[in-house]
Order: structure tokens, then sequence, then C-alpha cells
């Protein structure tokens, strides 16, 4: 905030731009020039918060994050994605019986195979 206003009464770019650079360093970037500092003002001033995005606590922002990850839609793609395992997982089930008794005859094959290898070889 104190940025903002310091840039906005200032006319001359030698007090401008160290104050840029001052906001650069606050922002983790090397440099920033004047209409993109503007333009991050004006996204600020669109959040429902407003400034308060700025100083907002980290878990708070999480917390934000969270609540916007259980929207309508996306509960109405968990109720889907739910009634489809529901109707169709017992049916993946009961197809793959066979599948499972071939595998655990090839794993017992295998097994014996080994520890014949292991008793009577070595």
């Amino acid at each position: 905030g104190e940025i903002f206003s310091d840039i906005s009464r200032e006319d001359s770019a030698e007090i401008i731009e160290p104050l840029l650079l001052k906001a650069a360093r606050i922002l983790g970037r090397e440099s920033i020039g004047l209409a993109e500092f503007m333009q991050i003002k004006e996204n600020l001033a669109k959040e429902p918060d407003g400034m308060k995005l700025v100083s907002s606590s980290p878990s708070s922002l999480l917390l934000r994050r969270a609540r916007g990850a259980f929207s309508i839609v996306n509960a109405m793609w968990l109720l889907s994605i739910i009634g489809i395992a529901t109707s169709l997982g017992p049916s993946v089930y009961w197809m793959l019986i066979p599948l499972r008794k071939m595998l655990l005859a090839a794993l017992r094959g295998f097994q014996e195979a080994l520890e014949y290898l292991i008793n009577k070889v070595m």
C-alpha cells in the first residue's frame, strides 16, 4: 500500500525507479515496470477481499483454495465417480475371478519351481 501511494504521488522517474525496485524485491523479481506494477493494483482491487489478499496469512489463503475445490460442480463430479464405481465395481470383480485364479496358479507354479531350485540344485 505504501509503495502504491508513493508512486501515485510522484512524477519524477528518479524517485519512482527506486520504488519500483523495492516493489520488485518484495515480489521476488529483478525488476518491474510501472505499467505492470499498476496492473497489480488493479488486479488486487478486483479480488473479493480487496487488498487483504496481500496481507492474508498463508493459512487463510489455503482455506480459500480448499473452499474453492469443493464447488457444486466438483461435488457433482465426485458423486458421479462414486456412482460409476459402485455400479461397475462388482461386475469387474466377478469378471476378473478367472484371471485371478490363473495368476494364482502361475504364481504357485513359479514358487514350486523356485523352491525346487533352492532345495535340490543349490
